[in-house]
């Protein structure tokens, strides 16, 4: 039973390395691509005679296309490889058949073709929601944990290789409880809101923010040295304070900030610095900010 995830992680690698292979290319080359096979397919169809059929290989073309691009070009590139399987098997059909018969037989394969097109559009967009879902906090729309760490990571390598500090405000709101408590749900999650639409609306397009869980949140700041993360640390807990302030919630925030001038080894010792930091803000009264640099 043990070995049951281990062949599926096989049989999922090799599909996740093509699919990330293809993702490199450009719309151009997918539509040149797909174009392109369906026309050779069609001309070897032709070439071998009726009795050999090379239509199911019409299936891969179509698919790409339909996933890396959108659907009207799916839907035309269905429906070349359609009429191609259609004059393919024209010849085997009898001589003096039904005008209606014809037209069927060429209808139900361009359709057959349109329907691959069709599931493979609905399947992308499926896979795309799923995605979103995995990454993104149900309440308050931003990205959650796991799509920071992500990122995080993908942002220590990087800043390994140009050799940039990289800073993380990782804060918490003070007395949060009281407002579920008080209030209701409903109102702590509309000041989870709040402060989510606080640092989508202030923080540069280069960061990247998150809610943790609960009344934490976290902001990553690629190449920004200590002074520059204190800095934004300063500006956003004012910005907190008046948006409390403005809706009577009696929140305030605690924030520890991690610069690290070398990238520590993951992401997880790059939040963990922060948080502690943070824990040391609360701890030391509330409503601080707490910086450190590595």
């Amino acid at each position: 039973m043990a070995s049951t995830p281990n062949r599926a992680s096989a049989l999922n690698d090799p599909l996740q390395s093509a699919l990330a292979a293809a993702a490199k290319w450009s719309r151009l080359t997918h539509l040149v691509a797909g174009f392109g096979s369906v026309g050779v397919l069609a001309a070897l169809d032709l070439m071998t005679g009726s009795q050999t059929s090379l239509a199911v290989f019409y299936l891969l073309p179509i698919a790409m296309v339909g996933w890396f691009t959108s659907r009207p070009w799916s839907v035309a590139l269905a429906t070349i490889a359609g009429f191609a399987w259609f004059l393919d098997f024209r010849p085997l059909l009898l001589p003096g058949m039904p005008t209606e018969v014809v037209v069927w037989t060429c209808c139900s394969r361009v359709g057959m073709c349109l329907t691959i097109a069709w599931l493979i559009g609905a399947l992308r967009k499926m896979y795309n929601q799923q995605r979103t879902l995995a990454s993104t906090d149900d309440v308050t729309g931003i990205a959650n944990r796991r799509a920071l760490m992500d990122i995080a990571t993908r942002e220590l390598a990087r800043c390994a290789r140009s050799r940039a500090p990289i800073s993380v405000i990782y804060l918490d709101a003070d007395r949060f409880k009281s407002i579920n408590d008080r209030f209701g749900h409903g109102e702590g999650d509309r000041l989870l809101r709040e402060v989510a639409e606080t640092l989508r609306s202030h923080c540069r397009k280069t960061d990247a923010y998150a809610r943790l869980g609960g009344d934490e949140f976290a902001i990553l700041l690629p190449d920004a040295d200590a002074d520059a993360a204190r800095g934004v640390a300063e500006k956003l807990r004012i910005l907190l304070h008046a948006a409390m302030t403005l809706n009577r919630w009696p929140v305030t925030f605690s924030m520890g900030v991690a610069t690290f001038v070398k990238p520590p080894v993951d992401a997880e010792h790059l939040l963990r610095a922060a948080d502690q930091l943070q824990y040391a803000a609360k701890h030391g009264g509330r409503d601080a900010i707490v910086a450190a640099a590595a």
